[in-house]
């Protein structure tokens, strides 16, 4: 389905993997719905022992825990890692281990429990990267004058900060209510747990995990190599914007009538996919591989994520202990170095590239 994959052409991957598809030393976390390990795309590069389940706050390992019921992480996790190996899709660091480490619950709600249990996992393990395409629930906007908020937000940051100290290169998503969140004035879905009570919210009230200081925040970018109609930005929060989909102002239906401008990725066969492509694997055990059409800056942080593991896959090094191969500011730099200015995509950003 490589014909399909509009968005790794987009970035340069089929030129990157001239270069590099990856180390097998680089370990990328995907803090998502977990991640369906048996998918025939993913089971090569799923790491067992690193992989895990948080929804409790306390860390259950091992990938048959860390088992997506939902749907969202399998696709994430296929467009970070995707094996090359003929068949379906290919992700943008398909050598790379790849660990679920589950906060997401089925409903798709990342509570707080969970999402500081990720990252402190991720930090104690030495990953390398964490890609996280959610923001926290309940509150959309944690404001920092409101006690619980507060209480959220000091909690997550640091366990976000200890995961960066051990080496850790955080990417995460903006989000897709079209928000300026340099400048926010108002929160009209939290708590999302419940019915939601507008507010005015201000630069003190801020989106987790996107921004925390240091951590690379994704938009999103459609097939035209614009800002998608859904995507949030703001200068000093967007980073880097990379492909998302955007069904609605850059339709592909011309060359692609099932996912007209969607992406392309892995996805559990037990989960319904309205938008979908599949393919015979001749295994008995996992005999359809199915593969969903979706959009969202879910879809470009990991696009992001696979491009900070190729990018300490071929400037790390992978003989440092302690996951010393890349620091987070370090893969930055790189990161920058090699992307190209956007033309019409956010303000503050440049478009993901994965060569240079």
């Amino acid at each position: 389905f490589s014909a399909f994959q509009w968005d790794m052409q987009q970035i340069k991957t089929p030129q990157a993997h001239a270069i590099t598809g990856g180390s097998r030393s680089v370990l990328v976390g995907d803090i998502d719905t977990g991640l369906d390990y048996r998918h025939p795309d993913l089971r090569a590069n799923v790491d067992d022992a690193n992989s895990a389940n948080c929804l409790s706050g306390a860390p259950v390992p091992g990938m048959v825990a860390a088992d997506d019921d939902e749907g969202h992480g399998t696709h994430t996790a296929g467009t970070i890692a995707a094996a090359a190996n003929g068949i379906g899709i290919v992700g943008v660091a398909p050598n790379v281990r790849i660990a679920g480490i589950k906060a997401g619950n089925s409903d798709g709600y990342f509570f707080a429990q969970a999402v500081i249990c990720a990252f402190y996992w991720a930090g104690t393990h030495h990953f390398d990267v964490t890609n996280n395409s959610y923001f926290a629930d309940p509150w959309y906007f944690n404001c920092k004058n409101d006690p619980e908020q507060r209480a959220i937000w000091k909690a997550e940051a640091r366990a976000i900060r200890f995961a960066q100290q051990q080496g850790v290169t955080v990417v995460a998503a903006l989000g897709n209510f079209e928000d300026d969140l340099a400048h926010p004035t108002q929160d009209i879905i939290s708590p999302d747990t419940g019915p939601g009570v507008v507010r005015t919210v201000h630069n003190d009230c801020v989106v987790i995990p996107v921004e925390i200081p240091g951590v690379i925040g994704v938009s999103g970018t459609g097939s035209r190599r614009l800002k998608t109609f859904y995507s949030s930005y703001g200068v000093g929060v967007t980073q880097v914007a990379a492909p998302g989909g955007d069904s609605l102002l850059q339709s592909t239906v011309a060359t692609d009538p099932i996912g007209r401008g969607r992406v392309l990725s892995t996805y559990p066969a037990s989960r319904p996919c309205n938008r979908r492509r599949t393919e015979p694997t001749g295994d008995p055990t996992y005999p359809t591989a199915l593969y969903c059409y979706l959009q969202g800056t879910s879809m470009s942080s990991p696009h992001v994520a696979g491009l900070a593991a190729l990018v300490i896959s071929r400037f790390g090094d992978g003989k440092t202990p302690q996951n010393g191969k890349l620091a987070p500011g370090e893969v930055q730099s790189i990161r920058r170095s090699a992307a190209r200015a956007g033309r019409a995509t956010t303000p503050g950003s440049e478009r993901a590239s994965s060569t240079r």
